[in-house]
Formats: C-alpha cells, sequence, structure tokens
C-alpha cells in the first residue's frame, strides 16, 4: 500500500504533478525492458545507447548475486547483501523486486530518479515479475513495455552455455524460468506493447529501435528535445513507506 507521502496525493494534484514532469507532452519516459537471461538484452540496449547517445540512461539495478567476471559495481549492478536489500525493500525503496534464480532483484526509485533528473529517457532491464508491479504503480502511465524472446529455448541454451559462467544447475534453472516469461508473453499479449523475436541482430535492432521511436517520439530522440525537469524527486512522492515511518514528505524539497 503507498504510504503517507502517496495518501496525500490521492486527489490527483500531486500525481498530475509528476505525470507533467514526466511525460505530459506525449512521449513515454521509462522503458521496461523484459525478456529470459541470454536473450540478447544487453546488447540492444548497448547499440541504442550508442546510437542515440546522451538520449536514454540505464537505471542500474540492485541484485544479491556476486559479480560475474567484469562486473563492476555501480555500473552493471548495485551489488548488495540481502539483509540490506531486504531492510531498503521494507522501508519503500523499490519500486519493484523479485527473488530470482536464488537472489533478489530490484529497481529502486533512487536509480530511476537519477536518469529522469537529468532528462533522459530511463530504461529498466527487469524481469516479468517486476514488469507486473510496475504495471501496478504510478509510474505506468508514462512507461512502455516491450518484451525480448528468442526464435527457440534451444537457441537460448545455446548462448547461455557459451557464456561459461554459470553451473549446469543455474543454466537449468535459468532455462526453466524462461519458458514461464515466455508463456506469460504468449498468455498476456496485450502486456506488451511489443515482443520482439532476436534471431537476426540487424533485423531484431531495427524492430527494437522502431519501437523506442514510436514510444518515445522519434523527434525527441534525434534532437535531444526534453522537457523534463532536472532534479525532480520522483521519491518524495511516489516511494511507499510504512504510515509509521517518520519520513513522511509532504511535496518537492
Amino acid at each position: 500500500a503507498m504510504g503517507l507521502a502517496a495518501s496525500r496525493c490521492a486527489n490527483g494534484a500531486c500525481l498530475s504533478g509528476v505525470f507533467q514532469s514526466l511525460g505530459g507532452y506525449g512521449g513515454k519516459d521509462v522503458i521496461v525492458i523484459v525478456g529470459p537471461s541470454g536473450v540478447g538484452k544487453s546488447t540492444l540496449i548497448k547499440r541504442l545507447m550508442e546510437e542515440y547517445a546522451g538520449r536514454f540512461g540505464f537505471s542500474v539495478s540492485h541484485t544479491t548475486r556476486p559479480p560475474r567476471p567484469g562486473e563492476k559495481h555501480g555500473m552493471h549492478y548495485n551489488f548488495t547483501n540481502k539483509e540490506r536489500v531486504l531492510e531498503q525493500i521494507a522501508d519503500g525503496a523499490f519500486i519493484e523486486h523479485a527473488e530470482v534464480h536464488g537472489n533478489i532483484y530490484g529497481t529502486s526509485f533512487e536509480a530511476v530518479e537519477c536518469v529522469v533528473g537529468n532528462g533522459r529517457i530511463c530504461l529498466l532491464d527487469i524481469d516479468v515479475q517486476g514488469a507486473q508491479q510496475m504495471k501496478k504503480s504510478p509510474l505506468n502511465d508514462v512507461a512502455a513495455y516491450i518484451f525480448i524472446a528468442p526464435p527457440a529455448v534451444e537457441d537460448l541454451e545455446k548462448r547461455l552455455r557459451e557464456r561459461a559462467t554459470e553451473t549446469e544447475e543455474k543454466i537449468l534453472l535459468r532455462l526453466a524460468n524462461a519458458r514461464k516469461e515466455i508463456q506469460f508473453a504468449q498468455d498476456h499479449p496485450k502486456f506488451f506493447g511489443k515482443v520482439l523475436v532476436n534471431g537476426d541482430l540487424d533485423k531484431s535492432y531495427g524492430e527494437f529501435r522502431h519501437f523506442m521511436e514510436h514510444a518515445c517520439g522519434r523527434r525527441r530522440l534525434l534532437t535531444g528535445d526534453n522537457p523534463m525537469s532536472p532534479g525532480f524527486r520522483l521519491s518524495s512522492f511516489l516511494t511507499p513507506r510504512d504510515p509509521r515511518s517518520p519520513a513522511t514528505p509532504s511535496g518537492p524539497p
């Protein structure tokens, strides 16, 4: 449930301010990208951010899993421990969170705020559970959703094994979860704005880019025209808090 800060916005006054700063001009400001591990989301996102330099910002998720070789804290993930992240979840610091493959992943208000406050479109790479939580949040109105699917589960298994970064048990777990996510996309065709089958990279990226231009506004991506308010404090309005918490801001600082 939303805490005191959000309940003060129940009449719509505060939230209308949020939406005016976040997408009141038509384009979406948060793009939710969902797809099983190994499907190629990172490759598509990297190419997009290179083509439209400065237009997008990648929200850095929190995770309790250990870093893989080459991963850096604050860049690939905010690596944390279970005790700490559970405290933050209880305090309402997260828009969405889920336990995946035995580890907790989550998107904090601060991570999105960091991107939005700098006038960029925020990219969220999250799972189906997280996307479902996003759909229930006030940010849903300024968000667009895309699912990246493999041509076949066998292709996904090949990619995961070629990574050579995880145990057989982890690979099998990822494949099981992938089947569930793919099934969800098939069973709920209206949940995502687009389901993209990532086979041929160039063709897939063309579709991915077209979706972004349609969702965010082609002119905005080409010119960088973005009237967002720098430094806008999302968390001041939207962070769910326990009503007993002393931290219940009534408006923006």
